[in-house]
């Protein structure tokens, strides 16, 4: 799923990862949490073990507390409590408390998207206390790639009585005209060993590396989330994803999600992802084994600036050189114009990922022209010397809408995205432009 014809092998390391539980890949919707009700409780919630992480109240939203003859039986409702970024953290409680015998059932949901953070819980008989004015209890869980490699991990949390209100996010400055810098990234973040790199190892390496650009649009960020996510500082991210394996009908092979996640400086809203059309290849062989995921790409609308919006699309396509890779890349491509042209009309738009597309070559090339073409974008390369890579499959393209515009001033291959010793951190570099805008008429 990175570099065209390496994500064959996930078929046949399927069969060899019995479980998995956590922070991993699902198709995600908006980041943006709900607004805040008058009266909340008091939340924390935290994990050790395979995570580092925590969060707390107060809290905003409504649990129902549920009691018989005194004692608390239950928690039910959803909160957003303060995470790591500007959105909070979304809890959500159903659970089922046995005050006699001290245990919980049921399950409790974590998402927190400036963290990478986003996986359901489940409790079964965890031991849990109760007192007038308060919860408390932890689940073990674990995710299990491998037969010999677990990961454990624990999740306390707690319920207190009180109201409060999560911090408001920052406000945006007004400007007419300012820059945002852009980077794409193919992560490599299938396990190991099937990655083409190591990134149980390398996800928590480049992390920081990641921090100086005001968008990142990452592809197969799919089973360590939450170790790329460790060193980021952005306020603002993508939901995170979750695995598939086989819910999705439509698409009943797909094992996991799209691997499609963000992060930004600045607050995003709309955020959706729409799977391609069609693809070929799945746990049987053949291609490249794209319909063992949800790849397609994924779109916001990013405020740059007080009023001022651009969207911004993320994707990773089809990847393989059959005949049938070959037909549903020129499909999925047409597809994403379509949606560009039917969704970003007098927008600002910059779209960047993996396009899995070599601009020479006499297949490839003819399904990018018709990209630029049908959607009026521009590939920075065309305005930009790319002559470091020029046939690159990691791309970014943009146009100009009919209230701000966009001018791309600089294309690089951003260093340091290596080990001392000259290892990359992924089977892909990291590709990064830097977009001057301007209100129209500002």
């Amino acid at each position: 799923m990175g570099g065209r014809r390496r994500f064959a092998t996930l078929a046949s390391a399927c069969a060899s990862v019995i479980a998995l539980a956590g922070c991993a890949p699902s198709v995600g919707g908006p980041a943006a949490p709900a607004p805040p009700t008058a009266t909340a409780k008091v939340v924390s919630v935290s994990f050790s073990g395979a995570y580092d992480y925590a969060a707390t109240g107060p809290a905003t939203g409504a649990l129902d507390i549920s009691r018989s003859d005194g004692n608390i039986t239950g928690v039910q409702g959803t909160v957003h409590i303060p995470g790591r970024g500007a959105w909070p953290t979304t809890v959500t409680f159903d659970v089922s408390i046995n005050a006699l015998l001290g245990v919980a059932t049921g399950s409790i949901d974590v998402e927190d998207p400036a963290a990478g953070i986003g996986l359901t819980t489940t409790l079964v008989l965890s031991p849990t206390t109760t007192s007038e004015g308060s919860i408390a209890g932890h689940a073990d869980g674990s995710r299990v790639w491998r037969l010999i490699e677990t990961l454990p991990f624990r999740l306390d949390w707690s319920i207190t009585d009180g109201t409060g209100s999560t911090p408001a996010a920052p406000e945006l400055a007004a400007a007419t005209s300012g820059s945002i810098d852009v980077a794409t990234y193919n992560v490599a973040g299938l396990p190991e060993p099937i990655s083409g790199s190591k990134p149980a190892t390398y996800s928590e390496l480049l992390s920081p590396l990641l921090n100086p650009f005001d968008v990142v649009l990452l592809q197969e960020d799919f089973f360590y989330p939450d170790k790329v996510a460790k060193h980021l500082t952005y306020p603002y991210g993508s939901t995170p994803q979750r695995l598939v394996l086989g819910s999705d009908p439509t698409r009943p092979e797909a094992f996991v999600g799209s691997g499609l996640e963000r992060y930004s400086r600045h607050p995003f809203d709309g955020y959706r992802q729409v799977r391609w059309p069609g693809c070929f290849g799945g746990a049987l062989g053949g291609g490249a084994a794209d319909c063992l995921s949800q790849k397609g790409f994924s779109v916001a609308r990013h405020e740059v600036a007080q009023g001022v919006f651009v969207d911004v699309y993320d994707l990773h396509g089809e990847a393989g050189s059959t005949p049938e890779d070959v037909y549903w890349s020129r499909q999925d491509y047409l597809a994403l114009a379509a949606d560009i042209n039917a969704n970003a009309v007098g927008h600002a738009v910059i779209v960047g990922g993996d396009f899995n597309l070599n601009p020479s070559d006499e297949i490839d090339g003819p399904v990018l022209a018709q990209l630029l073409v049908d959607a009026g974008l521009t590939d920075v390369c065309e305005v930009q010397d790319c002559s470091a890579d020029p046939d690159a499959i990691d791309r970014l393209l943009f146009r100009s809408g009919d209230d701000v515009a966009l001018e791309a001033t600089s294309w690089s291959r951003p260093a340091g995205f290596n080990l001392p010793d000259g290892t990359p951190l992924s089977d892909h570099d990291p590709t990064a432009a830097t977009f001057a805008w301007s209100v129209v008429g500002g």
